[in-house]
Formats: C-alpha cells, structure tokens, sequence
C-alpha cells in the first residue's frame, strides 16, 4: 500500500509532477555536492558559446539550497502550478507546456538585462499572475490581517518582496510583466472585436500533434478559451508565510480562462465570496 506522500505524488498531474521531481532532484544533488549552483545558472556566453546548454534548463530548476524559505517556495510554486494544469489548463496539456515554454524564453530573453541568473522565482510570479486573473472572483486571505482578490496578490508579493529584501525586486516585476503580457494577447486581446479571434499565442500544430504522441494524449481542442463565469463559486485563501519567498535580483531565492469549480485553499477553508 502506497504512503500518503507517494499517493499525493502519483496524484499530482504529469508536468506539475516532472517539475517537482526536478526542481528536488537538482536541489538533492546541489546539497550532497554532485553539482555546484554555479554549474546551474544562466549565462549567454557560458551557456551558447561554450555549449553549456543545460544551463536552459537548470536555471529554472534551482530556487537554492534546503531551507525553510526554500521549502515555502517550492510549495506556493507547486500548489499554484498544478492548480493552472487542473483549473483553466485540465485536458490542454500541449497547451500548457507552450504557455512554460513561451515564459521561459521570455525570462531568459530578460535575464541578461535585470540580473536574473537563476529563473525559478520569476517564472513562479508568471505562474501566479496567470492564476490569479483567471480567478478574479477568489477572496484571499493575509495571515487574518486583511483580505483581497486574487488578482492583487502579484501585487502583495512585490511588496513582501520589498520589504523582505529592502530594495524593489526587479526580477519578480520581470516576471508579474511576462505574466500580464501572457494574459492580455491569450485571454483578452481574442475577444477584441480588432483581433478577429485571432491568438497570436496559439499553440503550434506540429507541437500539440508531439505532445499527444509523448503523453498518449487525446487531441486538444484548439477552440477560444472561455471566459469565467462571475456565478462561479470562489474561495478563501490564505497567506500562510509573510516571507513567502520573493525573488532577488542576483542570488537564487531560498525560500484559470476557466474558473476552478473548486478553489484550492492553503490554510483556511472555502467560503463564498
């Protein structure tokens, strides 16, 4: 009979759990001193002309070493991950690799500019601004001193990042920006009257037909995504972490359109908004 950890892990959803696995595994061998964290960060010319091309790779794997800040990284990254792969991405799996790869190009293309050598903690604020437009109607709540809507909560991430680090974090803007961009041309800009329907993000066929074939998927429909529905039920979510990690600009971090019909709730239980 299976753990209740490894039943929580088969449960997890194919790439939430890959990234899980790799996003340890990477830290695991950093710990026993297989690797070293410089061996994993993103640089232009150690990564393109000395065909250091792991580092692609690496750079989004890496949040720093075992700690608790790591751990409450690792967990909001997770929780808010799989909550877009079974919320406003469930049976668009093709979809939702795009929309991480499409991320990470852009990170890696804006690393250079804002010192972001390791990209794990700015594609977390890519991943949570996502979540949070699409669940514009769920109460979330701040270790009980103030509540708000979810999609502030890029906003009070920044400012912990302000206040955790004592300057502005440049990176986790960096990341709340390629989330909002994500946002306005895949959510917003088709159902522009200007757009003609037309989603300048869409996921390429030869990919989606790829995809399918790895996973042994069903073909994906390739249709508008639907808006939420404001009669949907919301929730109540909480703040558990008041350092709830935050990105910094040059050391690695040690810290749905469909509505969820079922929020996930961290410490608190779902309430109607």
């Amino acid at each position: 009979m299976p753990s209740p950890l490894e039943q929580w892990y088969r449960e997890v959803p194919i790439i939430t759990r890959c990234y899980l696995t790799g996003l340890v595994g990477l830290t695991l061998a950093v710990h026993i001193g297989s690797v070293h964290e410089l061996q994993l960060y993103y640089d232009f010319d150690l990564t393109f002309r000395r065909g250091q091309y792991w580092r692609l790779l690496t750079t989004f794997l890496y949040a720093g070493t075992f700690s608790l800040q790591w751990v409450f990284h690792t967990y909001f990254l997770i929780h808010y991950l799989r909550s877009l792969e079974e919320g406003s991405f469930r049976n668009r799996t093709a979809d939702f690799l795009w929309f991480l790869l499409l991320s990470a190009v852009a990170l890696l293309f804006c690393s250079p500019f804002v010192t972001m050598p390791f990209l794990a903690s700015p594609l977390s604020l890519v991943i949570i601004y996502v979540w949070s437009r699409r669940n514009p109607h769920l109460m979330m709540n701040f270790l009980g001193l103030f509540t708000f809507r979810a999609p502030y909560l890029p906003l009070v991430m920044l400012g912990l990042g302000y206040l955790s680090h004592n300057y502005f974090p440049l990176a986790s803007v960096a990341g709340v920006v390629i989330g909002h961009a994500y946002y306005f041309l895949e959510d917003i800009w088709p159902q522009h009257p200007a757009s003609h329907q037309r989603r300048w993000l869409q996921t390429p066929a030869p990919f989606e037909r790829l995809v399918s074939r790895l996973l042994n998927d069903q073909p994906i429909d390739r249709g508008l995504p639907v808006p939420p529905n404001d009669g949907d039920d919301v929730g109540n979510e909480a703040i558990v972490e008041p350092s709830e990690p935050v990105p910094s600009n040059s050391t690695p971090s040690n810290p749905s359109l469909r509505q969820r019909r079922e929020p996930s709730t961290v410490s608190t239980s779902s309430t109607s908004d």
